[in-house]
């Protein structure tokens, strides 16, 4: 980041930033490390032997995403991502490969939504309210959003997003062979969505995610 840049920065604008960064490396760290905990859970010590099953940041983070963290969260929005966690579903025991393939996959959005309600309690307590305490509320606030925006945006049904292994381990085995085929394309339907599709999606995500910390903080943010 350049210093002319910083300059120009009000205190305000610092604090945004390290709020949503925070934030988005609170929400990929958990989201992680609880795919690789499912996996490890279910039989596969794979997670365990890459020292994933871990709320180490380090485990977790990807170069080129963490790059992608700090740029677009100066520019106020926020997007990165995480190392995928490898595991091998034919290490699975107690369930069958296509199940643990849906529960391992939902385990990383359900993970944000927990971190999302329990950073809001502070506000649906009243522990921490705007007027004595912006700076801590903002906080919570950008941890609890960013954690359900990311729950919401992983369990949408494209290659390779978490919604999209959901329904390949609903999917009866016949459709295997399909769904093979589409998740080759993952990284350009990603793409298409990101920077082409958001622009139809993303008032519909924002406001689903502000009725969920509605819900779970208990203040009017619809």
């Amino acid at each position: 980041m350049p210093i002319y840049w910083l300059k120009g920065c009000s205190l305000f604008d610092i604090l945004r930033i390290f709020q949503l960064l925070l934030g988005i490396l609170i929400g990929i760290t958990v989201h992680e490390c609880l795919h690789a905990w499912m996996a490890y859970k279910l039989g596969d010590p794979t997670p365990k032997f890459q020292g994933r099953v871990t709320l180490n940041p380090v485990a977790h983070l990807d170069p080129v995403g963490s790059i992608m963290m700090v740029i677009t969260a100066v520019f106020g929005f926020g997007f990165g991502w995480g190392k995928p966690v490898v595991w091998n579903p034919y290490n699975i025991r107690v369930v069958s490969p296509k199940t643990a393939l849906t529960l391992v996959a939902v385990a990383g959005p359900l993970s944000n939504l927990a971190v999302a309600a329990l950073f809001s309690l502070p506000m649906r307590f009243g522990w921490v309210n705007y007027s004595e305490n912006e700076g801590l509320f903002m906080l919570l606030f950008y941890i609890a959003f960013v954690n359900i925006i990311l729950a919401i945006f992983n369990l949408l049904p494209v290659p390779p997003l978490d919604g999209f292994h959901v329904i390949q381990g609903i999917l009866p085995r016949k459709y295997d062979a399909t769904m093979a085929i589409i998740e080759q394309y993952g990284p350009l339907i990603l793409l298409a969505v990101v920077f082409i599709g958001i622009n139809l999606i993303g008032p519909a995500i924002s406001t689903l995610a502000r009725t969920i910390l509605t819900i779970f903080s208990g203040l009017p943010f619809v």
